[in-house]
């Protein structure tokens, strides 16, 4: 799914939706699409760390 802004990416996706989909479904995968989209930003950003950095935050959280 393309599109050239977040308005036509969410029309888009609600139409590729069931007719029977929930406010919650659809909500579900716009949100899902959102967090998608923001990651592959981030990435292409440099704004990623590995799982071993992953992992070390996690450490200092649990303190």
């Amino acid at each position: 799914m393309q599109a050239a802004n977040p308005k036509k990416m969410a029309l888009e996706l609600i139409k590729d939706l069931p007719a029977t989909s929930t406010m919650d479904e659809i909500l579900y995968h716009l949100k899902f699409v959102s967090g998608v989209m923001n990651g592959l930003q981030d990435a292409k950003e440099g704004k990623t760390m590995t799982t071993q950095e992953l992992r070390s935050k996690m450490k200092e959280w649990r303190k």
